[in-house]
């Protein structure tokens, strides 16, 4: 046996496990570098973007929500958009733009039924994580795969071979886009239960567009922040800024215009985000990107929390 089959073995199980999974929230961060940036249409101001899949799985496939935050390192600013998913029905949410990290505006929903039909397909960033894809199951394709302890998973690297190179370049590009993979890696991560929690996928490569060579660098990464949640049943509509903290539920109130700082002792931050649809349930989770927010204590039924504003958050009353 190929000393790698048992690993690549064990990769599949994990995504077999991911694909059972009843619920979740996938966390994506990706970026496209241009060495030269000598091509217009790629270079995309917008280069680093971090997105949220909410996802829920029935009988016929998966209902989700796909919200993505673009940051163009020029200016600042971050543009939010979104695509959902419903009972196969997608719906596009057009790109809400702001100066500050945080998405004040709520989703404008647009009904694509009418020219897309239906469908219960898993999208991009779900495919990664549920689905085997061809590298995984040709071994004409694979130089190695190594396996290592990292902290509490078993961490996969998958490295390709020069027939995968020669596949890339002469099926899945023209001859005139002289497509040379550099580098290219696959690392998967599988917790102690056999199931796949994050994947990266690295590569470096040359890529003539337009007729103008230049040399690309892409990274995307797709974590397993939370799933099998108690009350994740469906995705519904977006619910107001919440957090969980030391187990107790809050929901942002207002803005704090004047904040006494030396007042203020800071009990912990942000360590996850949830989708906008779903309750955070979670310590130390919210459901806005508010990722490593400061939290501090404010009163007794309150706490503040330091974004890019401090903004309070009260208690939720339970009945």
């Amino acid at each position: 046996m190929i000393p790698y089959i048992m690993n690549m073995k064990q990769i599949n199980k994990g995504i077999e496990q991911f694909s059972k999974l009843k619920n979740g929230t996938l966390e994506i961060t990706g970026s496209m570098k241009a060495e030269k940036n000598a091509v217009k249409s790629m270079n995309n101001e917008f280069a680093d973007n971090t997105s949220l899949t909410t996802f829920v799985l029935n009988q016929k496939g998966y209902n989700y929500i796909q919200e993505t935050n673009s940051l163009n390192e020029k200016t600042g600013e971050i543009q939010s958009s979104a695509v959902k998913q419903i009972n196969g029905t997608l719906f596009f949410a057009q790109p809400v733009d702001s100066l500050t990290k945080e998405r004040k505006e709520p989703y404008e929903w647009q009904d694509t039924s009418e020219t897309r039909g239906t469908s219960y397909n898993p999208n991009g960033a779900l495919k990664m994580m549920a689905v085997s894809e061809k590298l995984l199951s040709n071994e004409k394709y694979i130089e190695a795969i190594t396996k290592e302890k990292s902290g509490a998973f078993l961490k996969y690297t998958l490295t390709t071979n020069d027939a995968y190179k020669k596949y890339l370049k002469e099926d899945t590009h023209s001859a005139k886009e002289n497509f040379i993979i550099h580098e290219h890696r696959e690392i998967y991560w599988v917790n102690e239960d056999g199931l796949l929690i994050k994947r990266q996928s690295y590569g470096e490569f040359e890529w003539t567009i337009d007729g103008i060579a230049d040399t690309y660098i892409s990274d995307l990464t797709l974590e397993l922040s939370g799933y099998n949640y108690k009350k994740l049943t469906e995705i519904g509509d977006e619910l107001p800024p919440m957090i969980m903290f030391e187990g107790e539920l809050y929901t942002q109130a207002s803005a704090l215009l004047d904040v006494n700082l030396d007042a203020l002792t800071k009990i912990g931050t942000i360590e996850s985000v949830a989708g906008s649809v779903q309750e955070p349930e979670k310590n130390n989770q919210a459901n806005r990107f508010i990722k490593n927010a400061t939290v501090y204590r404010c009163g007794k039924n309150s706490v503040i929390v330091k974004y890019n504003d401090y903004m309070l958050y009260e208690k939720n009353q339970t009945n």
